[in-house]
Formats: structure tokens, C-alpha cells, sequence
């Protein structure tokens, strides 16, 4: 009888051979419409904006939700439904989304006794619609962001500041344009170098120390170009924050908490400490005094609105109607307690406190350049007017969103050694 000898297969290199899904199945579609819709979405928000708004008057409150939308919409097929609402439910139940919607709650309660009832209400409804937006768009955060679009961050953010010095180069009339917020230059500066921390971040803690520089040589040059007196000594702020988070992080993070969250709560009492400091080293006829004596007198003349302010949307709108001195001071810090008081300080005061010390647990690469953004953001809104501008938000807003990202990328960014052992 003949014996009939079965050999197996050949293989290449000893490797077995590995059975693959065939390409071009339902799955594969899915995943692959997830790609590219989350990074559209990821480049329209830190890759167009910046660029965009260097150009266009409304660029800031309408490419920041298009974004949000394309972003969100890749989260929402690749869960095949379930997400983002079962993360969005979640959310709602965290302390910084409770202090937001308490904020929420009280402007619109403000809403009540303000004299300037159709404006803040509208004010009020954009304000809700970039929160709901960002908020939609964090949920929608996968676990892992792939490092191919977090690139994307650092190069949006150069390229709005290239845009910048080209468009203060070649526009004669670049440093006067005023549109119906203010100076266009100023929403410009702050797009780019706000937008430019998460880039910083990223590329540090992919080691691109080259390329970090060279960012923020940029950066700096196009804010110096674009000459914002605020937004320069805002940026000035942030990086002083940078640095002192790199030398001593511990103490600076400790500080930080403090000293900002302080500086709502005690905002009442400037005036009277900044008044009789200034007219003994400036003089009594010093151009710094009347801001700080209308704060002082508004105080003393209505204590009781310390606690329930004016009413959304007042800080500015009362001066124009006659109904508060004109040259009040252009600060977060006046017009919180202005226009919602204590019950609008306090949960502010608490979210700049937890945002400060959520930064310092984000590593060694990520919290300085956060506590830095927080710096340079809470310092531009107590030397510049800002208030609840929907341009301002959007940019808080965007900003969030892309350290989100950020910190969501950090996990894998360098694969680790295989050691075979024979």
C-alpha cells in the first residue's frame, strides 16, 4: 500500500499566514468616514479659525461650531448612536459643569432686573449656544486622538500668525480696523496666540523642541506686529506663568489657584486700595484715577448690588444710556460683580480655581503651557473689554477643546522598546 505523505503549506519566513478582512466591507466604510470627519472637524477648529479670523469680521462665532458639528457627528458613528449623549450625561454631574450651569442660571435670572432686557437676552442665548457646542464637542472626544491630527494644532496656529504679519504688512489700514466688537486686531492676536498654547504643548511633549520654538517665535512676532497693548501684556503673563510652572510647578500651581481665584472674590475692594495708593505716587490729577473712583463710588452708593448685581449685559450698555459715569473700567473683574455680584463671582472665582489645579495634573509637558493659556486669558480679561462677547467665549470655548484633544493624545506618544529574549 501506498503511503501519501501531506506536507503544509509553504510560508514566507516562517510566519504563519494570517487570515485579513477584505477591504472595502460596511466596517471599513464607518471607520473611515469617522477619520476624516474628526479631522475636518479638529482642522476647522485650530487649523481655519486662526487663518480665517484674521481676515473675516464673524470668522471666530461661526467656523468654531461647523467644527464642533463635523467633530461631534465622527463620534456619533463610530458609537453607532450611543455616544456622545451617554458622555454628555456624565459631564453634566462634574463640578466645573454644575458651577457653568449655575453661572448659566443666574444671568438668565439677571435677566429679571436688567434695563436692557433684549440685549442680554440675546447675549445670554449665544452664550448658551457656544456652551452647548463645546460641550457637545468634549463629549464627543474619542479616548485616543490620533498624533496626525494633533499636528494639526501647532500648524494652525502658525499659520494664523504668518497670516497676521502678512495681513498688518500689506493692509494699509490693518491697525485701525474697528468692527462692530472693536479693534479687529484684537480678536486676531488672541486667536493666534491663544490657540497657539495647545500647539506648544503638543509639540513638547513629543519632544519637537525645535519646531516649539519656532512656534513661538511666530507667535510672539506676529502679537508685537498686531500691537494690542492688552493682548501683549497678556501674553507677557502667560508666559511668565510658563516659565515659573517649568522652574517651580508645585508652588507656582499652588499660587496660581490662589492669587487668581482671590482676585474675583476681592475685586470690591481694589478701588479703595488702588485709589489713595495712586494719587500718593501719581498725583491727584493722574490719568488712572477716574476708572477706579466710578468702581469706588458705585460701590459705596449701592451696596446692595454687590450681591445681585445690575443685571446681565449693563456693564457697558449703562455708561452708553447715561445710567453709569463713563470711563468705568474695562475688566472682567468690575463688570462680574457689576452686572451678576457675589452670586456671579463666586462660581467664577471656583472655576478659575479648578481649572488652575486640574492644569497642574496634567504632566510636565501639558501644565505649563495650560496654566500659561489660563494666565494669559484671565489677564486679558481684566485689562481688556470683554465681558460676554460671543467671539470671546468661542475662543474659551475652542481653546478647551483642542487642550481636551491634547491631553487626550498624550497616552502612546512614544512607542515602547521590544526586548526579545532568546
Amino acid at each position: 500500500m501506498t503511503q501519501i505523505e501531506i506536507k503544509p503549506p509553504k510560508t514566507r519566513s516562517g510566519r504563519p499566514i494570517v487570515p485579513t478582512r477584505p477591504r472595502g466591507t460596511q466596517a471599513d466604510a464607518a471607520a473611515d468616514a469617522v477619520g476624516f470627519l474628526r479631522r475636518l472637524g479638529f482642522a476647522v477648529m485650530v487649523v481655519l479659525l486662526p487663518v480665517a479670523a484674521v481676515i473675516m469680521r464673524h470668522a471666530v462665532v461661526v467656523i468654531a461650531p461647523v467644527g464642533a458639528i463635523l467633530f461631534s457627528m465622527a463620534r456619533l458613528i463610530e458609537s453607532e448612536g450611543r455616544e456622545p449623549l451617554r458622555r454628555m450625561w456624565r459631564l453634566i454631574w462634574t463640578p466645573t459643569a454644575g458651577l457653568l450651569l449655575f453661572l448659566l442660571f443666574w444671568a438668565g435670572l439677571s435677566l429679571l432686573w436688567t434695563p436692557f432686557f433684549d440685549d442680554a437676552s440675546e447675549r445670554l442665548l449665544k452664550a448658551t449656544g457656544v456652551g452647548l457646542f463645546a460641550f457637545v464637542a468634549l463629549a464627543s472626544m474619542p479616548p485616543r486622538m490620533r498624533a496626525s491630527n494633533l499636528y494639526l494644532s501647532p500648524l494652525g496656529a502658525g499659520l494664523g500668525a504668518l497670516c497676521a504679519i502678512a495681513w498688518v504688512m500689506t493692509v494699509p489700514n490693518a491697525k485701525t480696523a474697528i468692527d462692530g466688537e472693536g479693534p479687529v486686531l484684537v480678536r486676531t492676536a488672541l486667536s493666534v496666540t491663544w490657540l497657539a498654547w495647545p500647539g506648544l504643548a503638543w509639540l513638547l511633549m513629543r519632544s519637537e523642541r525645535a519646531f516649539a520654538i519656532a512656534l513661538a517665535v511666530v507667535v510672539v512676532s506676529a502679537a508685537l506686529m498686531t500691537e494690542p497693548r492688552a493682548a501683549l501684556l497678556a501674553l507677557l503673563a502667560g508666559t511668565v506663568a510658563f516659565a515659573a510652572c517649568v522652574i517651580a510647578p508645585r508652588l507656582t500651581n499652588l499660587a496660581m489657584q490662589w492669587i487668581l481665584a482671590l482676585a474675583i472674590l476681592a475685586a470690591p475692594l481694589l478701588p479703595f486700595l488702588v485709589t489713595p495708593l495712586a494719587r500718593a505716587l501719581l498725583g491727584a490729577d493722574a490719568t488712572v484715577l477716574p476708572p477706579w473712583e466710578i468702581w469706588r463710588d458705585n460701590v459705596l452708593n449701592e451696596p446692595i448690588r454687590l450681591f445681585t448685581g445690575h443685571g446681565l449685559d449693563t456693564a457697558l450698555r449703562s455708561q452708553l444710556a447715561g445710567l453709569l459715569a463713563t470711563g468705568a473700567p474695562q475688566s472682567i473683574l468690575f463688570e462680574v460683580w457689576y452686572e451678576l455680584g457675589l452670586l456671579g463671582a463666586l462660581p467664577l472665582a471656583l472655576l478659575v480655581f479648578l481649572a488652575v489645579r486640574n492644569a497642574a495634573r496634567q504632566g510636565e509637558a501639558i501644565a505649563p503651557c495650560l496654566i500659561g493659556a489660563i494666565v494669559n486669558l484671565f489677564a486679558f480679561a481684566c485689562v481688556g473689554l470683554v465681558g460676554s462677547q460671543t467671539w470671546w467665549l468661542t475662543l474659551i470655548a475652542d481653546l478647551s477643546i483642542a487642550f481636551t484633544a491634547v491631553i487626550h493624545g498624550r497616552f502612546g506618544t512614544r512607542r515602547p522598546k521590544a526586548f526579545v529574549s532568546r
